[in-house]
């Protein structure tokens, strides 16, 4: 009995460990497909501030920069790498002289920071 209980255990985290991309959909099997989907997620361009949800943080978006937010953040990990990436709140692409760069804006909720014993973030003062 011990033996089929374990099994059962088994199976259910077994299945509790597939991946979350499944809900993605496929993953784009060429390059203008990957393209496309790129191009459809909600690029937001122009001048203007975002808050965040999680954060609370306030990102100023300026001329020649483009931000994605939301589930298409999400998405657009995954679409980069095929993992995805929940606690990423936004995405904010521009080019640089020498590069494009990416800038990913993540929430981890781990408390505050202490430094030589002094608080610094989440601190009464």
């Amino acid at each position: 009995m011990r033996f089929i209980a374990g099994l059962c255990l088994a199976a259910l985290c077994a299945f509790a460990a597939v991946p979350a991309a499944a809900d993605m959909g496929t993953y784009p099997q060429t390059e203008d497909e990957l393209q496309n989907a790129y191009e459809g997620l909600n690029w937001r361009s122009g001048s203007g501030s975002y808050e965040l949800p999680k954060s609370h943080a306030v990102i100023r978006v300026r001329s020649g920069q483009t931000l994605v937010l939301g589930g298409d953040t999400e998405r657009f990990r995954w679409l980069s790498n095929g993992t995805e990436h929940p606690d990423t709140e936004a995405v904010l692409s521009y080019d640089s002289a020498s590069a494009k760069s990416m800038v990913y804006y993540t929430w981890q909720d781990e408390g505050y920071i202490v430094k030589f014993g002094r608080r610094l973030l989440g601190s009464e003062s």
